[in-house]
């Protein structure tokens, strides 16, 4: 072999040990980018769940933010209306609710003093505001008394007049009179049951004041729609007896009305003889324990502090 075949082996042998060590770091640049790639498809994933939760947990914080907001904002509906419910009690207090609430106590004791009932089977609650709820919050209706006996729930409510009363009269019942509805109810329907009243409250006796007065039995009927769902968590619905109480200081009440409901009652002895008779024709209702929880349901309702469940 002589020397310029040797310098061609020679030259064959760097050129082939070259490209094997080019071929050579290629494939190791290549393992390390590979490897590097993994590290920060491991990392990438890995920020990716952080994110994930961070992103959740910011979600339940603001969706539990939310809810307190919901329950501060129904908390302080509730409060205001307690508020209102306690400003109401100090001018409601009239001096027919005062008597009406003696008549029951009075009824109440002689019953109990009879042996006819125990205390705890005839409950009193007076100046009772029945809260309902509405779009616009929380509104109430005020009755006079609600009386609790295992007969059922009497609620009644006192209207005081100063004069003689028409009550439930219509033009057909006054005859020749008709002109006194035509005058004092002149935008309404003429077969609509009114009240009048012969207003003698002023001391000069001399003129007489004709007054035509706003559904009486409107309140006690508005009280029953607002007593009968607490009433039915209790027992089966109907067992509300309305009953309105007329305080007409010694003066005279004529019912014309046709309408079964409310009891009319303007004499002591003609209320107290009816929840008597209730007492003793009709049949138990209510134990003593459910008439606590109802006592306890009325008093309490609308002023639980859990707002319902509210869409975030």
């Amino acid at each position: 072999m002589d020397i310029n075949d040797f310098l061609n082996y020679y030259v064959l042998g760097v050129v082939i040990i070259g490209l094997l060590l080019v071929v050579f770091g290629l494939m190791f640049f290549l393992f390390r980018n590979k490897k590097a790639n993994k590290k920060m498809l491991r990392e990438l994933e890995m920020e990716a769940v952080s994110t994930l939760d961070k992103v959740e947990n910011e979600y339940k914080q603001k969706e539990e933010e939310q809810r307190e907001q919901v329950k501060k904002d129904y908390e302080k509906k509730v409060d205001d209306f307690k508020a209102y419910v306690k400003d109401m009690e100090k001018i409601s207090k009239t001096t027919s609710e005062i008597k009406t609430f003696h008549i029951l106590r009075s009824l109440k004791e002689k019953l109990v003093s009879d042996g006819v009932l125990k205390p705890s089977e005839m409950r009193i609650l007076p100046k009772v505001f029945l809260p309902s709820k509405t779009d616009g919050g929380i509104s109430a209706v005020k009755v006079g008394h609600i009386v609790l006996l295992k007969t059922g729930v009497y609620l009644i409510d006192t209207k005081e007049f100063h004069g003689n009363v028409l009550y439930g009269i219509t033009k057909e019942k006054v005859q020749d009179f008709s002109f006194l509805l035509n005058d004092l109810f002149p935008a309404e329907e003429k077969e609509i049951e009114k009240t009048i009243v012969f207003d003698k409250s002023r001391a000069d006796q001399t003129n007489l004041k004709v007054i035509g007065v706003e559904n009486p039995a409107r309140r006690v009927m508005d009280g029953v729609d607002h007593l009968q769902p607490i009433v039915e968590k209790h027992t089966m619905p109907n067992t509300i007896t309305p009953i309105l109480y007329v305080d007409h200081h010694g003066n005279q009440l004529i019912n014309y009305s046709a309408a079964s409901i409310p009891y009319v009652f303007d004499e002591q002895d003609a209320l107290t003889k009816f929840l008597v008779k209730r007492l003793e024709e009709c049949d138990p209702i209510y134990s003593e324990e459910e008439l606590e929880k109802l006592e306890h349901s009325i008093e309490n309702a609308g002023m639980d502090k859990q707002p319902a469940e509210q869409p975030v």
